[in-house]
């Protein structure tokens, strides 16, 4: 992955000559527009994938773009932490994209994109039922991500949120206005998948959706103004080792936002729906979190009314700080 390069003139020279290749500026042009992986900018291009590699690799070099890898495969964004930045500003100008090559590109691009999306909702449909099952036991999903607009309404905005298992990205839409970087980890593929068209189809441009374990992620520590981690750690036999890596993640005096249920005993979940956890006792995520040098500073349980309780779901939102 490149480091971010500053406006000297040996890195400009670098990166001037990196642009002035007809491939090397389509494929600038297509990064304008979203992260693409170098199989994608092959079938775009017409191009075979050693032929392009090597391109990306000069890009990389250059500092104008970052590479960054997917087990098997190797993802591809504009570098905007570089003030070289400025030198493709020019690529996405109206006259430029009037250029025949660049508008085929373009339409390539729209179809890829749309394949994505019919991919995506082909394999949401077929894990819908099984949510669709889970979610008859709690409160309505709308009334869950109110609270959690309701708790950040009035906190600062943040610089950097991380979302642990982003799934579909969701987190990252609703927060869209409390941020200004994001980046949403995931360890499924499909999920990944639904999470970038997701914010392909919402010009969400101020996030980024990655592959990783997220007990052990490749960010730097203390880096993060916002941990989420949405429905996530009742999938874990070791929910500590989620909450170490948020911690070790977040700025001192950086907040941890949780939702996740509280202890129930529907062990349907976990034979059917993969839950290792039959939720969160307020004592277990307190002392959870003291551990990893986290403060509650705000509780709320979201229940649903319902006559037959025993098989409702209370729904629970933890916000802690980072306290050193």
């Amino acid at each position: 992955m490149s480091t971010s390069k500053e406006m000297n003139l040996n890195n400009v020279i670098q990166a001037i000559k990196a642009v002035g290749e007809e491939t090397r500026l389509r494929i600038l042009s297509l990064l304008m527009h979203s992260e693409l992986n170098v199989q994608d900018i092959s079938t775009i291009l017409g191009q075979s994938q050693p032929r392009i590699s090597r391109h990306l690799k000069l890009l990389d070099e250059s500092g104008l773009i970052e590479r960054i890898r997917e087990g098997n495969w190797v993802y591809c964004k504009l570098n905007h932490d570089s003030d070289l930045i400025k030198l493709i500003d020019f690529v996405n100008t109206n006259d430029f994209d009037k250029d025949v090559k660049i508008r085929l590109d373009s339409l390539r691009l729209d179809e890829l994109r749309n394949k994505r999306q019919i991919a995506s909702v082909d394999y949401f449909n077929r894990i819908a039922r099984d949510w669709d099952q889970i979610s008859k036991l709690h409160i309505n999903s709308d009334q869950i991500e109110k609270n959690i607009i309701d708790i950040l309404k009035d906190r600062n905005h943040y610089k950097k949120i991380i979302d642990f298992g982003t799934g579909t990205g969701r987190m990252l839409e609703i927060l869209n206005n409390y941020y200004k970087e994001a980046v949403g980890f995931d360890n499924n593929h499909h999920m990944i998948s639904m999470a970038r068209s997701r914010i392909d189809s919402l010009k969400l441009k101020k996030c980024q959706i990655r592959y990783s374990d997220i007990t052990n992620t490749s960010f730097n520590g203390n880096s993060a103004d916002l941990v989420v981690i949405h429905q996530v750690l009742h999938y874990f036999d070791n929910p500590y080792d989620v909450i170490k890596e948020a911690s070790r993640l977040l700025k001192v005096n950086g907040e941890l936002f949780i939702v996740d249920f509280s202890s129930h005993s529907i062990e349907l979940l976990r034979s059917k729906y993969s839950h290792r956890r039959l939720g969160f006792s307020s004592d277990q995520m307190n002392e959870l979190l003291k551990n990893n040098n986290i403060k509650v500073i705000e509780f709320r349980e979201l229940k649903r009314e319902s006559e037959s309780t025993d098989e409702n779901l209370t729904v629970t939102l933890w916000l802690g700080k980072k306290i050193k």
